[in-house]
């Protein structure tokens, strides 16, 4: 269970990257005046996924305290 968690946090490092990198790309389209509509789908991708990777480790770290089922 720790690996998981170990691989998790780098691939949120890597995608925080990523995230960062296509934020800058954005930036310097924007000033050019070029088109920067696929920058910002790369953009919105790279943050869904930080978000994605942010909840998955948040349900692995409480894991034990999401397996009981809600009484009736």
């Amino acid at each position: 269970k720790k690996l998981f968690i170990i691989s998790l946090v780098i691939t949120l490092i890597v995608y925080v990257f990523f995230v960062n990198n296509n934020y800058k790309n954005v930036k310097i389209l924007k000033r050019l005046n070029k088109d920067i509509t696929p920058s910002v789908i790369r953009l919105i991708g790279s943050f869904l996924f930080v978000i994605g990777i942010l909840c998955f480790i948040y349900y692995q770290v409480n894991e034990n305290e999401l397996t009981t089922s809600p009484e009736t």
